[in-house]
Order: C-alpha cells, then sequence, then structure tokens
C-alpha cells in the first residue's frame, strides 16, 4: 500500500514565523522607547538594545534552529497507527489461543 504524503501541502519553517514575532514585538518595543527618551536624557542606548537583542536572537534562530519536517512528521503518526493496528491484531489473535486452549481442555 503507497501512501502519498503532501499533496498539495506546503513546507511551513518555523523560523521564518518565529522571525517575524520577533520583528513585530520588537517594533513595539522601539515605539514603547520614544516617551522614555522625552521623559529622561541618558536613554539613548535603549533602542540600540533593542536593535541589537533582536539582531542577536534572529541569527541564533536561523543558526542553531532547525526547520520542521511535516512529511517526516506524517510519517511517523502513520507508522504509529499501523503499529498500533498490529498490537491490536496481536492481542486478537492472542484472545483467539486463548480461548481455543481453554475450550480443548
Amino acid at each position: 500500500m503507497m501512501v502519498h504524503l503532501g499533496s498539495g501541502e506546503q513546507k511551513k519553517d518555523i523560523r521564518l514565523i518565529i522571525t517575524i514575532w520577533i520583528w513585530v514585538l520588537s517594533i513595539f518595543l522601539l515605539l514603547a522607547c520614544v516617551p522614555i527618551l522625552a521623559l529622561t536624557e541618558n536613554s539613548f542606548f535603549l533602542p540600540f538594545a533593542v536593535l541589537i537583542s533582536v539582531t542577536i536572537s534572529t541569527a541564533s534562530i536561523w543558526f542553531f534552529g532547525k526547520p520542521i519536517n511535516l512529511e517526516n512528521d506524517k510519517i511517523i503518526k502513520i507508522l504509529q497507527a499501523r503499529i498500533e493496528n498490529l498490537e491490536t491484531l496481536s492481542d486478537i489473535t492472542e484472545f483467539d489461543k486463548k480461548l481455543i486452549n481453554d475450550n480443548y481442555k
């Protein structure tokens, strides 16, 4: 039996989604820096700290993160389902053997 996986599904890279979230949140952090900069004189390093931390976190995600392979996940799920079916079948055959042995004693 041949199983066709990924027929029409697109591969999603979680690193891209996380990078988008990081940069969207950094925009909000930079917007929060505007009133702080207006109120204090010595907080000019705050926006730079936000940009540096966002850059480092993005680089670390792309260097150390691994893309998720959806096809492998589907194959693993299919194999797990087949193993469960085999376990069910072996339980049934063991029950049948026990039932037959009990009736012939």
